[in-house]
């Protein structure tokens, strides 16, 4: 019987092993998504021609 609760401590730290290295390889993966995205959205706004009413030749 305590072998038993042995071997499942020994899983249960081992999949937290896992899940921590999982989440260490996904965190930079979506550090590089949300900086892409943010460059592109930058750079987006600043082709884009003015919208304000002081380019305007109508008066």
């Amino acid at each position: 019987m305590i072998t038993i609760l042995i071997l499942a401590s020994a899983e249960g730290e081992r999949a937290a092993a896992n899940n921590a290295a999982a989440l260490a390889a996904f965190v930079p993966l979506v550090a590089w998504i949300l900086v892409a995205a943010f460059l592109i959205m930058r750079r987006r706004r600043r082709h884009r021609p003015a919208d304000d009413h002081e380019t305007d030749d109508d008066g």
